[in-house]
């Protein structure tokens, strides 16, 4: 998103979402060419099964969420967004 743009969401987890013990909506920029992190902020952290709501970006960077499975179940997500942003991407984590 660059800065300015504004979005709104809603996601939902489908199915058992017993196994869903963290869910982390955050932004962060690119990291600097010298090195050094840039800026992350953490909007909201908690352990809900759905969240609605929007966003304006206070800076361009990727913002988005981070879901936490602890079980060995899969957990689908549905996430539905409108907006100025430029794309939407999973990126998944190995366990």
């Amino acid at each position: 998103m660059q800065k300015h743009d504004t979005m709104v969401y809603q996601w939902q987890v489908q199915g058992d979402a017993e196994g869903l013990s963290l869910t982390e909506f955050h932004g962060h920029t690119a990291k600097p060419d010298d090195g050094s992190l840039g800026t992350l902020v953490f909007y909201k952290k908690h352990q809900d099964s759905q969240e609605s709501g929007s966003l304006t970006a206070a800076f361009a960077g990727d913002h988005g969420w981070y879901f936490e499975n602890d079980t060995d179940k899969d957990i689908s997500i549905q996430l539905t967004a409108a907006g100025w942003y430029e794309s939407v991407k999973e990126i998944p984590v190995p366990r």
